[in-house]
């Protein structure tokens, strides 16, 4: 009975070796496919990592390129502009070298003129001035000077001391005026 027992156990071993050599196989197997899936996904994050890089890459010569064109663009957008000014500074010049004492109205004529050139060159460019009313608007006005009148109710464009002007109906300077402002009642 003894050698009974001693061949159940051995068959016992050669059976849990099987069953070890299978579950073994079967590890390994898992293993190697585990193995097979990690370089899988290696290679496609280094290619995505590359797709991401050069993206990078390709926006960042956009914004420098954005950039260097915007420079550009802000260094020459006045040179038609300032083009034209300088046809306005030439003829100032032409009608100073030509002043004669003798004729002024001559000269007036000619600055006249001048400023005639200069304010439809600033009317072509969307530059426009404000028109000012007796209503004081904070948005359009600076009061420089200020008097007080028992005569008003509301604040009132007194004088104008610089004109304001609008470019495309945006704000560019505004009116320097004097205003009136109700007289405050003494306590």
């Amino acid at each position: 009975m003894k050698e009974d027992r001693v061949f159940d156990i051995e068959d016992e071993i050669e059976k849990k070796e099987e069953v070890n050599n299978s579950e073994l196989q079967e590890c390994l197997e898992m293993v190697r496919k585990l193995e097979e899936e990690k370089e899988h996904l290696e290679k496609e994050n280094a290619e995505l990592l590359n797709k991401y890089l050069m993206k990078l890459a390709d926006f960042d010569n956009f914004k420098k390129r954005m950039k260097k064109e915007q420079a550009e663009f802000q260094q020459f957008a006045l040179s038609d502009f300032i083009g034209r000014l300088l046809e306005v500074v030439d003829n100032f010049e032409r009608a100073l070298e030509g002043y004669q004492e003798d004729n002024p109205e001559s000269f007036r004529d000619g600055v006249v003129l001048i400023y005639k050139q200069l304010r439809s060159l600033l009317e072509k460019e969307g530059v426009e001035e404000l028109k000012v009313g007796e209503e004081f608007d904070p948005n359009l006005h600076q009061a420089i000077d200020k008097e007080e009148r028992d005569d008003i109710e509301e604040v009132k464009v007194a004088e104008v001391f610089q004109k304001g002007y609008k470019i495309k109906g945006r704000l560019l300077r505004p009116a320097l005026v004097k205003v009136y402002v109700p007289k405050k009642e003494s306590n």
